[in-house]
């Protein structure tokens, strides 16, 4: 069993303290897993008109042991849980990514009044939503227009939002977004479009598969993180080999290296300044490059040598490998001392933050605790 719970149901400031527990049979569960750092995925919904784009989500680690989360729509809310298989950043893209204004998952079935489908597929679907162990059961809160903030003048929205695509959520949003609007808006958008430039160029100039000029035409459809998947898909001159497809236990040998990356002087990224410096008479820098590369391809290829075949070294370089590469395995929640502050117990009240352990009363979540005290949310 998971369960979220409220120590204060008061929402004056339009945000409130939610807590959780789980039972040992969860705990177990996520040790047979061997998940070292569950997340906690949160979603908000309004009960009466409810559509995927009023929700509002948020995915904490089940190691903070409480958040705070804000409201965006007045009337009957309910307030939906459960743990993620998934760790850290991957649960934060699966489950916060967007797509036109929408989360690109579904946390909620159609009509807003249970979880979606997906998320019950290992669970039994004829049973009552207690049986749903990873799932908690949904907490009514009813929230009173009157919290909102209230809206500031349409003209200022539109400047202020001009580079974001999500609506503003709360007043202190609102003012970072002022500050940046205000003082440095004007010179990130000349800087964006540079970068977008130089990114454009230099995809072009490494024969990148993903290629395309409608990251530097349209600036103000596609964030310069957008920019990002030109990238993706690889270049034309890297090539995919099966190893690629494979979990790689130990450092890949010179071959790999060379099959892969044979190619990659042709790039125009590569030859380009090189045959630029040496045009220009620079012979001292062009020189200085070309060594420098040659040094960086070497050293690659005698530390893939060393760490597959010098025996003393191989061991060493296979374990560093192994370590880099391998997920966290440090299951804190089989600790005797969070057991006993994460499991549910009839006796035991809901978590606040006074009464929370010292070293879970982190930076962020003392920044929230200020937060909810002086910036409202706005309304949907």
């Amino acid at each position: 069993m998971f369960q979220l719970q409220l120590a204060d149901p008061d929402v004056t400031n339009g945000t409130v303290a939610v807590s959780w527990c789980l039972d040992q049979e969860v705990l177990k569960e996520l040790a047979d897993l061997k998940i070292s750092d569950p997340q906690v995925v949160i979603c908000v919904a309004p009960v009466d008109n409810y559509h995927l784009n009023k929700e509002y989500r948020k995915v904490i680690p089940l190691k903070d042991l409480m958040t705070y989360i804000e409201f965006r729509a007045g009337g009957k809310n309910k307030i939906w849980g459960f743990i993620s298989h998934k760790n850290g950043r991957k649960a934060r893209n699966h489950y916060l990514e967007k797509n036109d204004g929408e989360f690109h998952t579904n946390v909620l079935n159609y009509d807003g009044d249970k979880y979606a489908s997906v998320l019950l597929d290992n669970e039994d679907d004829e049973g009552e939503l207690e049986q749903f162990k990873w799932l908690s059961t949904p907490i009514t809160v009813t929230v009173p227009k009157a919290v909102f903030a209230k809206e500031p003048p349409k003209w200022e929205k539109t400047w202020v939002n001009h580079l974001f695509r999500d609506k503003v959520v709360d007043q202190c949003e609102f003012r970072r977004r002022r500050l940046f609007a205000y003082g440095v808006q004007p010179w990130i958008v000349l800087s964006n479009i540079f970068l977008r430039l130089f990114l454009t160029v230099f995809a072009a100039g490494s024969f990148a598969k993903g290629f395309t000029f409608q990251y530097l035409l349209h600036p103000l459809m596609y964030s310069l993180r957008d920019t990002m998947d030109l990238f993706d898909k690889g270049s034309l001159l890297i090539r995919h080999l099966p190893e690629d497809d494979k979990d790689i236990e130990k450092f890949p040998k010179p071959g790999y290296f060379v099959r892969s990356f044979y190619l990659v002087p042709l790039m125009p990224v590569i030859w380009a300044p090189l045959l630029i410096l040496l045009l220009s008479k620079h012979y001292a820098p062009a020189f200085i490059v070309s060594v420098s590369l040659a040094i960086v391809a070497a050293i690659i290829m005698i530390t893939s040598f060393l760490a597959n075949h010098a025996r003393m070294l191989k061991e060493p370089f296979t374990k560093a490998w192994g370590w880099m590469n391998a997920p966290s395995e440090d299951l804190w929640y089989l600790n005797q001392d969070e057991v006993e502050i994460i499991t549910c117990n009839q006796n035991k009240k809901p978590l606040t933050y006074n009464s929370l352990p010292a070293n879970r009363k982190t930076a962020r979540l003392r920044f929230q605790v200020l937060k909810s005290k002086v910036c409202k949310p706005f309304s949907l």
